[in-house]
């Protein structure tokens, strides 16, 4: 049976912002046309704000990467961002990265009760430790090292 009103939120994420703009493009083409083939109608409003895609600026993020190292922490990079956050609207007019790291031997799921679990354990706290060092000296090296600020801002 189908509802004489039926409402559905959809949210969309990509790599980039060309990609994102295709695919609202095509999602709302999608909508219209099921609408048309039905005898229905469709309103397509924003129900929350764009979350862009991150940008990270890979200079700062080789920072990053270097002071993890230090750590012995091999970092992974080039991990497309999927968290609804507004980080990509702020990297697109400013030089971010972002970084994550392991709570857990093996991935689990965000937003889970096994998340919140795993972050009370000695290996969240460690690596919890382990990332604010890093940070901390990434900062130190990017507020002291003119040089280093350009080649970020370039």
């Amino acid at each position: 049976m189908i509802p004489e009103r039926a409402e559905g939120r959809f949210g969309l994420r990509a790599k980039d912002l060309a990609t994102l703009e295709e695919m609202v493009a095509t999602f709302t083409d999608v909508a219209h046309g099921a609408a048309l083939e039905t005898g229905t109608s469709v309103e397509i409003t924003t129900y929350l704000q764009m979350y862009s895609p991150v940008a990270a600026n890979t200079t700062l993020g080789d920072v990053v990467a270097d002071e993890l190292k230090k750590r012995g922490v091999e970092p992974l990079r080039g991990t497309l961002v999927t968290a609804s956050t507004d980080l990509g609207n702020v990297s697109q007019k400013l030089p971010t990265d972002w970084i994550r790291f392991p709570v857990t031997p093996a991935p689990i799921a965000g937003h889970s009760s096994a998340m919140r679990d795993a972050c009370v354990t000695d290996l969240a706290y460690d690596n919890a430790v382990i990332t604010t060092e890093a940070l901390a000296a990434a900062v130190l090296r990017v507020a002291t090292d003119a040089a280093l600020r350009k080649r970020i801002a370039a």
